[in-house]
Formats: C-alpha cells, structure tokens, sequence
C-alpha cells in the first residue's frame, strides 16, 4: 500500500504503465432495465436480491465510452449500524432509489441531490474512458446479505454485496467491462472505505475473466486496478461523549447484523479469529489490499 498526497491521483497511470495486474468476468442471469439518453444511462437491476434498504431496486449509471478503460465512482454518505437507523435511512436517498432519476447523474441540481459528485472524472485515464457511478444506498458500504425474517418485517433489506455484484455482472454482459485494461475505483468519506472493501473484488473479476478468454486477444492478463479512497479511515477511539458507544463498538454490531463476514477481506479475517469486525476498518483492513492506491487523507476530521 502507497500513501501519497493528492498530486499523486493525478499521476495514477504512469504508475499503472509499469504494472501488471488483474482482469473480470462472470455470468449471472438477471433482468435489467435500460432508460435513458444516448451516452448518459440509467440502470435499474431487476434481481430481486439487489435491493437498497427500503426494498426499492438497485440503480446505477453510466456514461459509456472506451471499454478499456473505466472510472468507477462509490458514493459516500456515512453508515446505519442498527436497525432503528438504517430504518430511518430509508426515508432517505441513501436507503431508497425512489427518487433517482438520469437529470441528477451528472452532476447535484437544485431540484436533486443524488447525481454524482463535482469531481466525477475519468480520474487521469483519457477523457473518453467509460464512467460508472455507483449511488450508495444500503448504509453498509455494499457488504450487507442478511435476508432474516425479523429485518424484513421491519422492512429493512440488507443486500449491499449483491448490489456491487449485479452492477459487476452487468458491467461485464452488457458494456464489456471484461475488456477494460485500466481501472480506478474511487470514493470519499464511506466511498473511500467501500473503495479499501472492493477494490480486490473488481481486480479478481478480472483475473477471472481474462483466464476464462485467454484465447481471445480482446482480453488480456496486464488489466490494472488501482483505488483513490479519499477520507476512507476513522479512527478507533472512544468519544467525547462517554455515553455514545465508540466507532468500534457500533461497528462491532453493525457486521453482525449486515452479516458482512462474507464481504470482507479473507487475509484479515484470518488474522483477526474472533473480530471480524476489525475488517470492516480501514486500518486494520488496509495491510491486506493488494491493489495499489492512492489515498487521501485529511488531518483532520470533523467526524470524530
């Protein structure tokens, strides 16, 4: 793992030129829906099992262009580490796709504030690299599958890993994300820890797919998959307040019941028997990304 300062986001493909790295594949049979304008799409994922919490269908977009290159945003917003507040989040954009629709995508309007944010780059691949944003609206940073009747009578749906998985899913099938060759996976504040949580994942389905099209010279093994998390550590300190229970205490709870074991990296988990939780932070996590990043972190944080 590679700390740099910001200028360094800047100069992530001349790191990318000398390495070799990983590339994806896999194939799942789902619906999707596709509505939107030409070069601006908006995806709903018709799986039943890709839900945000209130039980509303996955979306994403995307703006296609190269297919060998693709700039993957996470968007951030916090977590719900117990029921009654993931219950309330589902009043909101972060817990319900209601309300998205393809104006917002490219940028927050008056009108709507679940487009993507300003710095939605190609992030230093070409200008014409395929852009995918991906709306955060699970509250656990896409690691969630606990489908347990108790969550669903309080209508609460916790599928964030099948939300990551099926956009993959349609990635490959429907834009040929297999072919990609250079990818960054970016996001701030809780997109920066889903970026530390996923990045492996998007660089073995592409190791994946380029063994299962090895004939093909459209696929190839020197596919790169680098993260830019921004703002993805929180520090594992008591608060100020000694009657809110720490970072860790609630994230503690929170794994057990997004039941997010599966989700998270095996090297840590192994290393932590008994904590699994501990995965769930970036600084305990972070040793075991294999993937290069660039990470930016403030000083400071009004967070904690």
């Amino acid at each position: 793992m590679h700390r740099k300062k910001s200028q360094g986001i800047y100069n992530i493909m001349s790191v990318i030129k000398r390495r070799r790295d990983f590339f994806v594949c896999s194939a799942v049979g789902f619906l999707w829906l596709l509505s939107c304008s030409v070069g601006q799409q908006l995806i709903k994922i018709e799986d039943p099992n890709a839900r945000c919490l209130d039980g509303s269908p996955y979306i994403f977009y995307i703006s296609p262009g190269d297919t060998s290159e693709f700039s993957i945003g996470i968007q951030g917003g916090g977590w719900c580490l117990t029921e009654e507040l993931c219950k309330e989040r589902t009043l909101t954009a972060l817990g319900s796709s209601k309300g998205y629709n393809i104006s917002g995508t490219w940028g927050p309007t008056k009108d709507n504030l679940n487009g993507s944010p300003v710095e939605w780059t190609c992030q230093g691949l070409q200008n014409n690299c395929t852009r995918v944003y991906l709306p955060y609206c699970d509250g656990s940073c896409f690691t969630s599958q606990n489908s347990s009747g108790d969550l669903l009578k309080m209508g609460l749906h916790f599928r964030g890993r099948s939300n990551f998985e099926r956009t993959i899913d349609i990635l490959e099938n429907r834009f040929e994300f297999a072919k990609a060759k250079k990818v960054v996976l970016y996001g701030g504040s809780a997109g920066g820890l889903s970026t530390f949580l996923h990045v492996d994942y998007v660089a073995d389905r592409l190791n994946a797919a380029a063994s299962r099209n090895a004939p093909s010279l459209e696929y190839t093994s020197n596919a790169v998959v680098v993260g830019r998390p921004v703002a993805g550590f929180f520090i594992s300190e008591e608060n100020f307040n000694p009657s809110i229970p720490s970072y860790a205490e609630q994230v503690k709870y929170g794994v057990q019941m997004f039941n997010s074991t599966l989700s998270l990296n095996t090297k840590c988990l192994s290393t932590y028997p008994g904590e699994e939780w501990k995965c769930w932070m970036v600084h305990y996590m972070a040793p075991f990304v294999r993937q290069r990043m660039f990470i930016v972190q403030s000083r400071f944080d009004e967070f904690q």
